[in-house]
């Protein structure tokens, strides 16, 4: 938008009335500014173009505020931090699967307590994963069954 013959442009005027009003940025709707500069300036038409410039002013003045460590007015404080990670139900079934059990064995435990926890939670999953699709994850079951009986061989050495 080209600066009107008194050297101010259409875009200044935005950026004044953000500037002057900090409230403004918080507000969802431009009316108030819209009123504002109609009243001010009525020999310029308020048309989609000056809206946009009026939109993009206010993007423009947000950024800024906020690079610079300012806190927009009655604006929510931001969290900190990384989202938490949300689970998502499964895809595949409708129908409800149990989790497989947690079986906590301790630092003191025996390597054949360990290895036969291991060994119940592998068929545990493996029960789970042929409820679930027996011919979409056969190769699933069949690493799963491997891996039991290679534990199973280790229990017996």
């Amino acid at each position: 938008m080209p600066r009107s013959r008194d050297g101010v442009s259409v875009s200044r005027i935005f950026r004044d009335y953000f500037r002057e009003n900090p409230e403004f940025l918080t507000q969802a709707s431009n009316v108030e500014i819209y009123d504002r500069f109609k009243q001010e300036h009525p020999e310029i038409e308020l048309t989609k173009a000056v809206q946009g410039v009026c939109a993009n002013i206010k993007s423009i003045e947000r950024k800024k505020l906020k690079d610079n460590g300012g806190v927009l007015p009655d604006a929510p404080p931001r969290p900190r931090g990384r989202p938490a990670k949300t689970t998502a139900a499964p895809t595949t079934s409708t129908a409800v699967t149990p989790a497989a059990p947690k079986v906590s064995v301790a630092a003191s435990a025996s390597p054949k307590d360990a290895l036969t926890a291991l060994e119940e939670q592998i068929d545990d999953v493996l029960n789970i994963a042929r409820n679930l699709d027996k011919t979409g994850l056969e190769d699933v079951i069949r690493h799963l069954r491997r891996a039991r009986n290679l534990v199973s061989l280790k229990l017996d050495s």
